[in-house]
C-alpha cells in the first residue's frame, strides 16, 4: 500500500500546488495508479517478479510452497519415530507461518477492495483535470515528453468517462505545437533519449492524422538511426541472453522506422541467431 500512498499524495498536490512534485518515482506511481486499480496491482507484480525474481513471488505461489513443505514432511513422519517428531514440530511452525501468511494477503486484498470502491472513483473523476494540471507544469520546465505523455491520458481519461474532451483536445493541441517549436528550436542541444521521448508521443498522436510532419521527419529518422545503433551494439556487448534480446528487439523496433539498411540488416541477422541459439 505504500505505492498507492505516494499516488494519494501527489493527487492532494497536484489540488492546490503550482510547483512540480519532486518526487518523479512517485508521479509514475500516480500516473500507473489511475489508470486502474487491477491493472496497477498486475503492473507491481510482474516489476517485481521481473527485478527481484530471487526475492519476490505472488501470494499464491508462497502458499503452495507452504503446502508441499507440508506434504513431504508429513510423508517423513512415518519413516520412525524421532522423525514424526522432528516432522510434527516443522508443521506446527508451518502452520503458524501459513496462517500469517493468509492473514496478509486477506489483509491487503481488504484494503485494496475497500480503496477500490471508496477511494479511486473519485480520483479517477479528478484524473483529467489533475493530470492536465501535471502537463503544464512539465510543460513549463520544458519537460515534453512528460507533458505530453500526462495530456494524452487526461483527454485519454475525459473519452473513457464520456466528459467534454474539447478542452483536453484543445490542451493536446497546444502541447503538441509548443514541443515541436522546442524540438526545432532547441531539441538538438538536448540529451537523445529525450528527443526520443518526445517524437515517440508526437508519433502516436500523429499516426492517426497521417504521421508526423515533415519538418520533423528529418529529425526522427536520424535520431532513430542512431539510438537503434546505440542499442545494437549496447545488446552485442550485453552478457545476460534476456537483456541482450531485448537490446536487439528494441533497436529493431527503431531502425524500421527509417528504412532497411546495412545496420537492419545486421539487428535481424543477431536476432535470427539469437532465436536459434540453444536455451
Amino acid at each position: 500500500m505504500k505505492r498507492i500512498t505516494q499516488a494519494r499524495y501527489i493527487h492532494a498536490q497536484l489540488s492546490r500546488d503550482t510547483t512540480l512534485p519532486k518526487d518523479n518515482d512517485s508521479v509514475a506511481q500516480y500516473l500507473a495508479l489511475v489508470a486502474g486499480v487491477q491493472e496497477y496491482r498486475d503492473a507491481i507484480t510482474r516489476d517485481y517478479l521481473s527485478h527481484h525474481p530471487a526475492e519476490a513471488m505472488t501470494y499464491p505461489t508462497a502458499l503452495d510452497i507452504q503446502n508441499d513443505r507440508a506434504a513431504l514432511w508429513r510423508r517423513l513422519m512415518s519413516e520412525s519415530p524421532v522423525q514424526k517428531l522432528l516432522q510434527s514440530l516443522k508443521l506446527r511452525g508451518l502452520a503458524l507461518g501459513t496462517a500469517e501468511l493468509q492473514n496478509a494477503k486477506s489483509d491487503l486484498d481488504d484494503r485494496l477492495d475497500r480503496f477500490a470502491k471508496e477511494e479511486f472513483p473519485h480520483m479517477q473523476a479528478q484524473a483529467p483535470e489533475r493530470l492536465a494540471r501535471l502537463a503544464g507544469l512539465y510543460a513549463r520546465e520544458n519537460r515534453w515528453d512528460a507533458a505530453l505523455q500526462s495530456q494524452r491520458l487526461a483527454l485519454a481519461f475525459a473519452t473513457a468517462r464520456n466528459e467534454d474532451k474539447l478542452e483536453q483536445q484543445r490542451a493536446l493541441d497546444s502541447t503538441v505545437a509548443q514541443a515541436e517549436e522546442w524540438l526545432l528550436r532547441d531539441g538538438r542541444e538536448a540529451a537523445l533519449e529525450r528527443r526520443i521521448g518526445i517524437m515517440k508521443h508526437l508519433e502516436g498522436i500523429y499516426q492517426p492524422r497521417g504521421g508526423i510532419p515533415a519538418e520533423l521527419r528529418a529529425m526522427r529518422d536520424s535520431d532513430y538511426r542512431v539510438y537503434a545503433a546505440e542499442l545494437y551494439h549496447s545488446g552485442l556487448k550485453e552478457n545476460a541472453r534476456a537483456r541482450r534480446e531485448a537490446l536487439l528487439e528494441a533497436a529493431n523496433i527503431f531502425v524500421k522506422h527509417v528504412g532497411a539498411d546495412e545496420l537492419s540488416e545486421s539487428i535481424v541477422h543477431e536476432l535470427h541467431a539469437e532465436a536459434g541459439a540453444p536455451r
